[in-house]
C-alpha cells in the first residue's frame, strides 16, 4: 500500500468519524446555530449543497445500519439533515420560480428572433451558390 493511500484513507475516515462524531457531542441547538453562521459560502452552489446534505444522509443510514448509532441518535440526526435537505431544495425552487413567464416569453420572442435570422442567411447563402452556378 502506498503512503499516498494511506494518508488518503485515514483523512476520509477522520472526515467520517467527525460528520457523525460532531452531532452527537453537541447540543442539536449548538449544531444548528453553527450551520446557520455557516450557512455556505456565497460560492457554494446550492446542487453543492444539496450534495453535501444527501451524501451525509447516506452515511448516517450507513452507520445506523452497522450498528455504528443507536436508533435514537439516527432518528435525531436524519431528522435534522432532512430538514435540511427541504429546505434546500425548497430555495431551489424558489431559484427557479424567479424567472417568471414575462421573461420566459422574451427569451423565446428572441430565440425566435435569431433562428428566422439565421435561416434567412443561409436562403441567402444558398441564393448566391445557385447564382454562381
Amino acid at each position: 500500500m502506498s503512503g499516498f493511500s494511506l494518508v488518503l484513507g485515514v483523512l476520509v475516515v477522520m472526515v467520517s468519524v467527525f460528520l457523525v462524531g460532531y452531532p452527537l457531542i453537541k447540543d442539536e441547538e449548538e449544531v444548528k446555530s453553527l450551520d446557520r453562521s455557516l450557512d455556505y459560502d456565497a460560492e457554494d452552489s446550492l446542487e453543492k449543497q444539496k450534495e453535501s446534505v444527501f451524501i451525509t444522509l447516506g452515511e448516517i443510514e450507513f452507520d445506523y445500519r452497522m450498528k455504528k448509532l443507536s436508533k435514537e441518535d439516527y432518528e435525531k440526526l436524519k431528522a435534522m439533515y432532512k430538514r435540511q435537505a427541504v429546505a434546500l431544495l425548497k430555495a431551489e425552487e424558489q431559484e427557479l420560480d424567479l424567472i417568471d413567464d414575462g421573461d420566459m416569453e422574451d427569451l423565446e420572442k428572441e430565440l425566435e428572433k435569431e433562428i428566422e435570422q439565421e435561416i434567412e442567411r443561409e436562403v441567402q447563402k444558398l441564393k448566391q451558390e445557385n447564382k454562381g452556378k
